[in-house]
């Protein structure tokens, strides 16, 4: 096949020590428009540098541009959200646009007024974590939503020899299900996958955001294909 097929990439990045980096990717089939999960991670973020997060990021978006459903020359977008620190987002981005290959920032003034940090990322706001949540529900219930049988995944062990190694696909596809299927009203009713203490949602927020965004710049930049 000689199409370049995107992939897009969310990532929701740690916010606090006791936080996972969420990481998720998918391509999108041109013959039936089934969005094609190929990459998902929740990485133990706690006491890391912003170089080892980079350094994370890279060995994944690698992985990824490797993947067998992947082309040399398949555009990658980065949809990473800034609600935390603008600071570390830019360097997310940083460390995938530095890599070969084409990608695209599609955040800019002239296609996004609002929600976005020019050239980094994304906003998530209440209305716009709704209406992710939306889009991702209804393509479950749908049956838009598969996974390919190779699901590239990652840990701490990139920067930390003593780390678990990565789970495997089974388990780490069971997490971003479960991660989804957590969400609800908080006691201040705010939307939240984090509806006890120890629970987490950064992966799960790592494929809304991809998914949600994916929607919205394609509605800004009618050139952009899957």
């Amino acid at each position: 096949r000689s199409r370049c097929p995107t992939i897009w990439v969310g990532i929701d990045p740690p916010a606090h020590d006791k936080s996972d980096m969420g990481l998720a990717a998918f391509l999108v089939s041109p013959s039936s428009g089934q969005i094609v999960i190929i990459g998902a991670a929740a990485v133990e973020s706690g006491a890391t540098e912003v170089n080892e997060i980079q350094r994370t990021v890279d060995k994944w978006t690698q992985d990824l541009r490797a993947h067998p459903f992947a082309r040399p020359n398949s555009p990658m977008v980065p949809i990473v959200e800034c609600n935390n620190n603008d600071i570390l987002s830019r360097s997310i981005v940083n460390a995938i646009t530095a890599q070969a290959g084409a990608t695209y920032m599609p955040f800019v003034r002239g296609r996004f007024q609002r929600h976005v940090t020019p050239g980094v990322g994304v906003w998530t706001t209440a209305e716009s974590k709704l209406a992710a949540l939306s889009v991702v529900y209804q393509a479950l219930l749908d049956g838009r939503i598969s996974v390919a049988a190779t699901v590239c995944t990652i840990n701490r062990d990139v920067i930390d020899a003593r780390a678990q190694p990565p789970p495997d696909r089974d388990t780490i596809v069971n997490r971003l299900l479960d991660e989804l299927g957590q969400f609800g009203f908080d006691p201040r009713g705010k939307v939240s996958g984090k509806l006890t203490e120890d629970s987490q949602d950064d992966l799960g927020m790592a494929f809304l955001l991809a998914c949600y965004w994916r929607i919205s710049v394609k509605a800004a930049d009618p050139t952009v294909t899957d």
